[in-house]
């Protein structure tokens, strides 16, 4: 498969029906010219999961993210598009908490956010972001 029109009639793997990055790939093959009716859409556990899908043949097509998009693409499957094509700065990243740090107090929590956020800026600052 080398372009996403082929996937018209084909079932596409993701993580979760219901993520944010579902949406963000159904936006991706709607710009690519596939209505949600053109592909069938489901779910697996996790992008280790999908890919066996897609390396064992139950799936055409998956979303993945790093390890295993990187293991697809040197096992030589095509890259059929880019979430940096509808979202560029939709980000894959998930920011956890023990108990303890859940009881941090306000002003703790708010000082990591605005650092988090200064730091998405700089990375989306390309006078700053050179060579990263």
């Amino acid at each position: 498969m080398k372009d996403a029109s082929e996937l018209k009639g084909k079932i596409v793997g993701t993580s979760s029906i219901q993520s944010g990055s579902s949406i963000v790939l159904k936006r991706l093959l709607k710009a690519k010219g596939l209505a949600e009716g053109d592909y069938d859409l489901v779910a697996g556990q996790g992008s280790a999961q999908i890919y066996q899908g897609l390396q064992g043949g139950a799936l055409d097509a998956v979303w993945l993210v790093p390890p295993q998009s990187i293991a697809a693409a040197q096992a030589g499957f095509s890259i059929l598009g880019s979430f940096r094509e509808v979202a560029p700065k939709f980000m894959f990243t998930c920011l956890s908490a023990n108990s303890d740090c859940s009881r941090a107090s306000r002003s703790s929590r708010r000082k990591f956010a605005r650092s988090w956020l200064k730091g998405v800026a700089w990375l989306h600052d390309p006078k700053k972001s050179r060579g990263v």
